[in-house]
């Protein structure tokens, strides 16, 4: 049965800065659970430094967290996170998916199967339709390649089958226990990290002659655990269900603007 569509997403909007390094453990269950709810998300203002930090330098504290430290089973805060519910027709979602969505960005222990496809990742918010929009993907567990991280990046001219990314071995399942999933982003650049290991980077000159670099724009994060469609296929009869990605918590370190306010991480 093809299910509408339900994507978890945070009512703070997030502005991708100079320095912007998101990495995170994220938990939520195929067809509609997620994970407790925490006090609201603070964004911490301070003075912009002459020049951005690296992730690395500003790492001391995120200037905005989402630590899900509520009571196991609950809903997220509706004060910082609301649903979007689509379809294919009527929302331009193409991957015949079968699933509801509920997601962020993220420490994850993800779960495995075939026809199974967690994610966490990102959109673009210049109005544009996708893939003009801009995506990256801050990884993508493939349920039939349980021991494989994905991390990808799709623009119009590279979306697809011919986005850009790189793929890094997680030492076993997935599904078998956390791991660190972070991007970095900084001008014209991003890096790919498991456990604080980058394994790909991306900038403008590794784009297809003529494709445009769609990255440098307000993008908000996702969170879910896709059932079916195209890729990866259907489930198969030992795929279980729930399907549940465990979250601990969401951070973001560097520099960026929350809700209009340009905030960097403290020292």
């Amino acid at each position: 049965m093809q299910h509408p569509t339900r994507r978890l997403v945070p009512r703070t909007r997030l502005q991708v800065g100079a320095a912007l390094a998101v990495g995170a453990v994220l938990a939520v269950t195929a067809v509609g659970a997620a994970a407790g709810p925490g006090p609201r998300p603070a964004p911490v203002a301070a003075a912009a430094p002459a020049s951005a930090p690296t992730a690395r330098e500003a790492a001391v504290e995120p200037f905005w967290a989402e630590e899900f430290s509520g009571r196991s089973g609950r809903r997220p805060d509706a004060r910082v996170w609301t649903s979007e519910v689509g379809n294919r027709r009527q929302q331009g979602w193409w991957n015949n998916e079968l699933q509801y969505y509920t997601r962020v960005d993220v420490r994850a222990r993800l779960p495995t199967g075939r026809g199974l496809l967690p994610a966490i990742w990102m959109l673009g918010d210049n109005g544009r339709t996708w893939p003009r929009q801009g995506e990256i993907d801050v990884v993508e567990v493939v349920g039939g390649e349980p021991r494989t991280a994905y991390g990808t990046a799709h623009g119009p001219g590279y979306a697809n089958e011919d986005g850009l990314g790189g793929t890094v071995g997680l030492g076993g399942r997935a599904s078998a226990r956390f791991h660190l999933y972070s991007v970095v982003k900084e001008p014209r650049r991003i890096t790919w990290l498991v456990d604080d290991e980058p394994y790909f980077t991306l900038t403008p000159q590794d784009l297809p002659a003529g494709r445009a670099w769609v990255f440098e724009q307000d993008m908000h994060l996702l969170l879910n655990v896709a059932v079916g469609g195209d890729w990866p296929g259907r489930p198969g009869r030992a795929t279980r269900f729930p399907a549940t990605m465990a979250v601990d918590h969401v951070r973001m370190y560097g520099t960026g603007v929350v809700d209009g306010v340009r905030v960097t991480s403290p020292r």
